[in-house]
């Protein structure tokens, strides 16, 4: 499983990752499984060690902020949510206005990380 990701994922390219599950893993389905959900990347996918890793907040915010990870799992409340993300390709008829884009599409619909 290539990045944690269905072996049946089309993929179209493999670096950088970018695939989506077979039509099959979405139907019948309120949440998509995080091993089906897509992958859009342009660009490698990071490994991360945790601890040397901030997020930095600025620009135009009451209150800048620079938070490590540990900070961000202790300081605040873990929040569960659902949201549907989708590619903009999904917008194909549109953008074709504008150009051509490869046929790719994809959606989501997600409830939290898997941990």
């Amino acid at each position: 499983m290539a990045h944690g990701k269905r072996d049946d994922m089309v993929v179209h390219e493999e670096e950088p990752y970018n695939a989506e599950p077979p039509p099959a893993a979405l139907v019948g389905r309120q949440l998509t499984a995080l091993d089906a959900f897509y992958s859009r990347n342009y660009g490698p996918i990071p490994c991360l060690d945790g601890s040397p890793w901030r997020l930095e907040v600025g620009g135009l915010v009451a209150h800048q902020l620079d938070l490590s990870v540990d900070q961000l799992r202790h300081r605040y409340q873990e929040q569960t949510l659902v949201a549907t993300l989708q590619c903009a390709g999904n917008r194909r008829k549109g953008l074709l206005e504008f150009g051509d884009i490869p046929r790719r599409g994809t959606l989501g619909c997600g409830r939290d990380i898997d941990r």
